[in-house]
Parts: structure tokens; C-alpha cells; sequence
């Protein structure tokens, strides 16, 4: 449930859904499964999205969120094969994503030349694409678990307001590893990238980030240190052309 009061403006909106979904198995042998399953998933709008208050970024560019955002729906069907060996297990499947009201930013000029974007709930599209998953250990105290996916992607819409179809490659990567170094401390490290993807009216760039946290426990764990840096390089960014 989200609700804002703005002026005598008032946003009441409830979120309250359903999400079905089934999943089927079937091993063959102790170092082979194949795996088929759907489920129905939402992406729901955060508080930057919705913040209905207007961002003035210079004389002639604003932007600002939208309270009426309505939950991105995404119908996913996957069909996987993993593979289970003694130092890692290995996972590729094939996916098809239905997706309808993603949010997209609009870009609107009024009368004064000055340009307003914001998100707003526009099309649907369609995702085929791969994915392979590794997740292992270098040693008993180094894990890693890792990804890679490829995809095809058709964005579209015919309306009054909204007319476009656009088609775009894309591929997005993530890692991490956890090394428990004995008698010293626990370190984390974790990277994720997003290929560059179309929108209604753009682009949006590619986002990677980097992090790193150390741990350290003392007095048989009964008292923990930690220190962690979130995006390292300073690298994520969101930036959308139109």
C-alpha cells in the first residue's frame, strides 16, 4: 500500500495481487536435472518513481516522479538444465518474459519550451533470451556464484498517446565471492553490469557497480566488525537519453 498527501491531493494506492506459479523436475542420475517452470511476477514502482514533487534541473529541464504508477506484471516461463560436479554446479536455461505496463520516462515540452520527464506505464514487451549460472568454491573457505544472460527484447505500443516498436539486443552479467581467510577475516566482493536498452522514447544507458565488504569476528563471534564500500569506481548511474 503507498499514500502520499500533497496539497489537498491525496494518492491511495493498493498493490494487493496474486502470483501463481508451478515448477516441474526431472533428475536423471545424481549429476543431472532438467527443470520447466512459470510464475507470474511483479516489479513494483519505488519511492523515486512515485515522489510526485518536481526536480528542477536547470531553466529548462525538470523532472519528477508519478503517484499513478501502476505495478509492472511479468508472465516468465523458463526451461533449464543444471549440471552437478564436484567442484561446481552449472546451470543453462532458456526464458520467455511477457511484461505489460513497464515504466518507461516520458519526456513532455509545454509552452514555455521548458522539458518535464517522467515515468509512466507505457506498452508491453516481449523477452526471449539465455542464461548461464555457475556457482562453486576455489576452496572450502573461497565461494563464488556467478551469471551471464543474453537477451532479445521487442518494446511496443499503439495508442493515441504512444505509438512505437523498437526491437534491441541486450546482455547483463553478475558475480560475487565470499573468502573466509582462516584466522584473519571474511571478505565479499560483488559486481553487477546492465547492457544498454531501448525505451519508449530513447535509451537507457549501460549500469555496472562494484562492491566490497571486510568482516571480522572476535570473542567466539560474539562481537562482529565490518566495513563495506558500495560502488566502489562510483560507477552506478542512471542515465536515460530521449
Amino acid at each position: 500500500k503507498f499514500d502520499i498527501q500533497r496539497e489537498t491531493q491525496k494518492y491511495d494506492n493498493n498493490y494487493f495481487d496474486l502470483f501463481p506459479s508451478v515448477s516441474l523436475s526431472q533428475k536423471l542420475g545424481i549429476e543431472n536435472q532438467f527443470q520447466l517452470s512459470y510464475s507470474r511476477r511483479v516489479n513494483r514502482p519505488n519511492l523515486f518513481f512515485l515522489n510526485p514533487f518536481v526536480d528542477q534541473i536547470d531553466a529548462y529541464t525538470s523532472r519528477s516522479g508519478n503517484p499513478y504508477l501502476k505495478p509492472e506484471y511479468i508472465n516468465s516461463l523458463e526451461l533449464g538444465y543444471t549440471r552437478s560436479l564436484k567442484v561446481a554446479t552449472l546451470t543453462l536455461s532458456g526464458f520467455y518474459r511477457n511484461s505489460k505496463d513497464p515504466v518507461n520516462f516520458v519526456s513532455s515540452v509545454d509552452t514555455n519550451g521548458v522539458s518535464t520527464m517522467k515515468p509512466e506505464n507505457v506498452g508491453k514487451s516481449n523477452t526471449y533470451g539465455i542464461e548461464f549460472i555457475a556457482q562453486g568454491g576455489f576452496a572450502k573457505w573461497w565461494t563464488y556464484n556467478g551469471s551471464a544472460s543474453y537477451f532479445n527484447t521487442n518494446i511496443y505500443e499503439n495508442s493515441s498517446l504512444f505509438n512505437f516498436d523498437k526491437t534491441y539486443n541486450a546482455w547483463s552479467a553478475r558475480f560475487s565471492t565470499n573468502a573466509a581467510i582462516p584466522d584473519l577475516f571474511d571478505v565479499q566482493f560483488t559486481y553487477f553490469y546492465f547492457g544498454e536498452q531501448l525505451s519508449a522514447q530513447g535509451k537507457i544507458e549501460p549500469m555496472q557497480m562494484m562492491n566490497i565488504a571486510i568482516q571480522k569476528s572476535l570473542f567466539d563471534k560474539r562481537v562482529i566488525i565490518g566495513f563495506r564500500v558500495n560502488d566502489l569506481f562510483n560507477q552506478q548511474r542512471f542515465s536515460a537519453n530521449n
